[in-house]
């Protein structure tokens, strides 16, 4: 037990550091590239960057998800078959996302009234046919116990296009050429998805197989059908604003809608490890364990997440400018409401409803969620603007999380805080929250923040400001029992992941 739960944490602990990596090169791309490109020309490219990664994530049809439940599941023969049928299905699905993205280019140039997206579009088409299949990377590493490996790769691959892309603008070349560099330079990562499934490669066996086509499909078709409306959710912003405003107006909103870069995919990392041991848990009837792994990751994660993101609440406005430049001071306005969703992200709410084969959940709760978010948008994108559509999409994943949650109450044994630990995270969250409150208040205005506009400068005020609530948060979890083994009742539950 206790070697597991040592190559589990491991197995976490290196995911958590490659979305890490990939989400601080993708971050910084957009530090770089908010300073040496024009306004309009950055909100370009984050249409670019939302558009293809939609297209990929709708096309790749939840075909790499499918790794983490079957890949353990099948004995060697059929997963041999079910590794070729991967290959083929995601080289099929790139090559349909490349021709449709090509295709529906010039309708959404016209569309968002910007003549640059056509040209853009049409060499970025190449970026969700490459994507696709390299999406089968990393859960076939992981499910191989290679999650060292995971990370180098997802290490290289995100530096490489991120140096790709910011290098040549910095040297004053156009966007379009830079694009260009970015996609040549992910072409010759294609060569890791043979060697990544060599081992099972060179056993004979089909490239075909109905029986397991079947199954996958009757696992993957509700998942399909979730994740579009969870795209709905995610992307229905970013389609309004471009359609109601312009390339400049987009970038400003944009820059700020977004989740805070890593800490908010921590819970989401966590999840991924788990679902294989989630997987046994249940099958074997032991929902105890099962209570436990999840209470266990909610609970780390929040301890983690939240004073961060309280911080980026309370002081959004310097972060955007310290981040972004000036020019986008307004991105503070969606920017702290997409904080408060980090906190809500302690888990993902779905891992449990895949571990237990229920995609039927994952389907109904993205129906609710999708739902919510085409009803609040409109009325509260109109009446508030960039901070109403805002609102409209934490209030959509608020729904998504509390459909779940309740339908896991009613079919798993116990209490719902035995395995949701909410007193536990609204206990950890008003100390992360007001500790932060207080620091901007004794400290905020001698710092004279606002006023400050060079970037070392204003990085270090906001590290004086955080340090200290951080240092006080930490005291206060160790008084509460939460970094000890104490005898309060809320420090009961062992919070280990194994």
């Amino acid at each position: 037990m206790k070697s597991a739960s040592q190559g589990l944490k491991r197995q976490a602990a290196l995911v958590v550091l490659g979305d890490a990596i990939s989400f601080a090169a993708s971050f910084v791309s957009s530090m770089l590239l908010a300073r040496v490109i024009a306004l309009e020309t950055m909100g370009s490219w984050q249409q670019v960057a939302y558009l293809t990664t939609m297209w990929a994530s709708v096309l790749e049809m939840g075909i790499s998800t499918s790794v983490y439940r079957f890949w353990v599941r099948f004995p060697d023969a059929e997963r041999a078959v079910f590794a070729r049928m991967l290959i083929a299905g995601t080289a099929t699905c790139g090559v349909v996302a490349m021709a449709s993205l090509a295709v529906a280019a010039p309708v959404l140039s016209q569309l968002y009234g910007n003549r640059e997206l056509l040209t853009l579009l049409l060499i970025g088409v190449a970026i969700p046919g490459v994507r696709i299949p390299l999406q089968l990377i990393r859960p076939v590493m992981i499910c191989q116990g290679a999650s060292l490996r995971a990370t180098m790769v997802e290490t290289v691959l995100s530096v490489a296009t991120t140096l790709a892309l910011v290098v040549p603008c910095m040297m004053g070349r156009s966007l379009a050429y830079a694009l260009v560099m970015r996609v040549l330079i992910t072409l010759p990562f294609l060569v890791l998805i043979p060697l990544v499934f060599a081992g099972v490669l060179q056993r004979a066996g089909r490239w075909w197989s109905r029986a397991i086509f079947a199954e996958v499909w009757g696992y993957l078709w509700p998942i399909q059908i979730a994740r579009i409306s969870g795209h709905l959710v995610n992307y229905l912003d970013k389609v309004v604003m471009s359609v109601v405003a312009g390339p400049g107006p987009f970038a400003i909103y944009s820059l700020g809608a977004r989740e805070i870069p890593f800490i908010g995919q921590i819970g989401s990392s966590i999840s991924s490890v788990l679902i294989p041991r989630l997987i046994s848990d249940i099958d074997e009837q032991n929902w105890g364990e099962v209570k436990r792994r999840w209470a266990a990751a909610c609970t780390s994660t929040a301890m983690l997440t939240y004073p961060i993101a309280t911080f980026c609440m309370v002081q959004a406005v310097p972060i955007m400018r310290l981040l972004f430049s000036d020019v986008y001071r307004e991105s503070a306005i969606p920017f702290r409401i997409f904080a408060a969703t980090t906190i809500l992200r302690v888990v993902e709410y779905a891992s449990l409803a895949k571990a237990m084969g229920r995609t039927d959940l994952i389907m109904r709760s993205s129906f609710i969620s999708g739902g919510a978010l085409l009803l609040l948008a409109p009325l509260l994108g109109w009446w508030w603007g960039p901070m109403g559509m805002a609102m409209a999409v934490l209030l959509a994943h608020v729904s998504n999380a509390g459909y779940l949650l309740t339908s896991y109450w009613r079919q798993i044994p116990g209490s719902l805080h035995t395995f949701y630990p909410w007193p536990r995270l609204l206990t950890i969250l008003g100390l992360a929250m007001s500790v932060h409150i207080a620091s901007g208040y004794l400290m905020g205005g001698r710092l004279q923040i606002d006023e400050e506009g060079r970037f070392i400068l204003l990085a270090a005020k906001l590290a004086i400001l955080f340090v200290p609530g951080a240092a006080v948060y930490l005291i206060g979890l160790h008084l509460l029992g939460y970094l000890q083994w104490g005898h309060r009742w809320w420090s009961k539950a062992r919070w280990r992941l194994s």
